[in-house]
């Protein structure tokens, strides 16, 4: 006898058949609303509601990282092209004529220029210098542009160009062996020239640009054919708009003031 029987032994007629129709009957499963319910109410409590954090995307989920990112590149960036020094008056004659330099307390001596076009009147000379690498001066009659100074990681390379009249100029080291350690060019209208150093002048003429070396080294490009040329120490190159070159030594007068631009060196 089975221990179903057994248990049934126990119930009338009645109740038997009222069991046994039961037990024919089809099982009801719980539905999955029920299931999640209880299985919350086992979890945290009975009455306990579960919350369900919306899932994030891509750019939810980095996009604060990529911001803070690019707020960083942004800064490393302009400081690293801050410039490191800027141009500043260390002589100067008949102030009244030159242009593009503001007076501290009346004095253009000693004043800072950042970058820009400064000028020479008839009778004026300018001597500027760019922190310990460049000094040059401005006869009468000459404009240039003054590029900013070299920045400090980024933005290394300078351009100073010549409009008008003539500059000698030196920069540190001797004899070219010690390099800048940015790149300066010298640009006039019909060339320009990359500058190893040390002692060089830069004429804007009516008929050409001319370059003259007196120590160092100056690489000329010529702007209509694209030639390179390295000018010997102690010669002058002129370059005439059509892309003609003519060498010749440099004269007694630049040679002149080629030595004073030396003697003075770097303050």
């Amino acid at each position: 006898m089975s221990n179903d029987d057994r248990r049934d032994e126990q119930f009338n007629a009645s109740e038997r058949a009222l069991i046994d129709r039961l037990r024919e009957s089809p099982a009801e499963s719980a539905s999955p609303e029920a299931r999640e319910r209880a299985r919350r109410a086992f979890l945290e409590g009975e009455g306990a509601t579960l919350e369900l954090r919306p899932r994030l995307t891509t750019y939810q989920r980095w996009g604060g990282v990529l911001a803070a990112a690019a707020v960083l590149f942004f800064v490393v960036m302009m400081y690293g092209m801050q410039p490191t020094s800027t141009w500043r008056v260390t002589d100067v004659v008949n102030p009244d004529g030159v242009a593009g330099v503001t007076a501290v307390d009346g004095e253009l001596l000693g004043a800072e220029i950042p970058a820009g076009r400064v000028a020479t009147g008839p009778g004026s000379e300018l001597e500027l210098q760019l922190g310990q690498d460049v000094r040059i001066r401005l006869i009468p009659g000459s404009e240039v542009e003054l590029p900013p100074g070299p920045g400090r990681w980024f933005g290394r390379e300078r351009s100073l160009r010549i409009h008008a009249g003539e500059l000698y100029g030196t920069s540190r080291g001797t004899n070219g062996s010690e390099e800048l350690g940015w790149r300066l060019t010298l640009a006039g209208r019909d060339a320009e020239a990359l500058l190893t150093g040390t002692t060089f002048a830069l004429f804007l003429l009516e008929e050409a640009t001319c370059f003259c070396l007196f120590e160092g080294g100056l690489q000329v490009q010529v702007a209509a054919t694209g030639e390179r040329i390295d000018l010997p120490v102690g010669q002058r190159i002129w370059v005439y708009p059509d892309g003609r070159t003519e060498m010749r030594p440099l004269d007694g007068m630049e040679t002149m003031k080629l030595e004073m631009a030396r003697d003075r060196g770097i303050q």
